[in-house]
């Protein structure tokens, strides 16, 4: 299954280079047979990093509210509050969520590369272009240029629906966690400008905190 297999940035580059290359000669349809696989390839190289892509994002959707609540139990922002001590709080919880993350690409042997995601954005129109070249001029047959097509479809598909429901709950959470810091420095604007830039780990913070809970009357440290 492509979902499974590891994601090699190398391998994207190395195909895409070849690709652009086979793309500039096309015209004289003289293509070795080493360079022919490497276009079929790069539909697999594209699937496999859009599917790494979604589960990247999936995974901070499933880790960085727990990872801040997580951290917010290790150290209480509630005793003894502080800009410092929330910091650090939200900087652990950021460590968690991103350590959670590795331990679950180490077992999907999946990991998002932002290099890798620019080059299948870039490549995926030209893959496109030349598989069509290819089979016009009977270099592939025309089941592997569908197949090759449907598998970069599918693949886009499920990466888009993730994309949006992930700006969706980013946006979400920003409103959430800066009502939070609003009301928890007692309707202080800028706090809760400055808590709406923490979303997933800054919420599972806040609802540790007691969330919107205004600071006790006499505490007058901003967190």
């Amino acid at each position: 299954m492509l979902e499974h297999m590891p994601l090699h940035s190398q391998n994207i580059l190395q195909s895409t280079q070849t690709l652009g290359s086979i793309i500039d000669n096309l015209v004289n349809y003289d293509l070795k047979s080493a360079e022919i696989q490497a276009l079929t390839d790069i539909s697999q190289f594209i699937t496999i990093n859009l599917n790494a892509n979604r589960n990247a994002s999936l995974s901070y959707l499933l880790t960085s509210t727990p990872s801040g609540y997580v951290a917010g139990k290790m150290f209480d922002t509630n005793v003894e509050p502080s800009n410092l001590k929330t910091i650090g709080t939200l900087m652990a919880g950021s460590f968690i969520s991103g350590a959670v993350y590795s331990l679950v690409a180490a077992f999907t042997r999946t990991h998002e590369s932002k290099t890798a995601v620019k080059i299948t954005a870039a490549v995926i129109v030209d893959s496109e272009k030349a598989l069509k070249l290819l089979e016009d001029n009977n270099k592939i047959s025309t089941d592997t240029a569908d197949e090759g097509r449907k598998a970069i479809a599918k693949a886009y598909a499920s990466y888009m629906v993730v994309t949006k429901l992930t700006s969706a709950v980013l946006s979400l959470e920003s409103i959430a966690t800066a009502y939070h810091g609003y009301r928890r420095n007692n309707d202080s604007i800028g706090y809760g400008l400055a808590w709406g830039l923490t979303n997933g780990v800054g919420l599972g913070l806040a609802l540790e905190q007691g969330y919107a809970q205004p600071l006790k009357l006499g505490n007058n440290n901003h967190v």
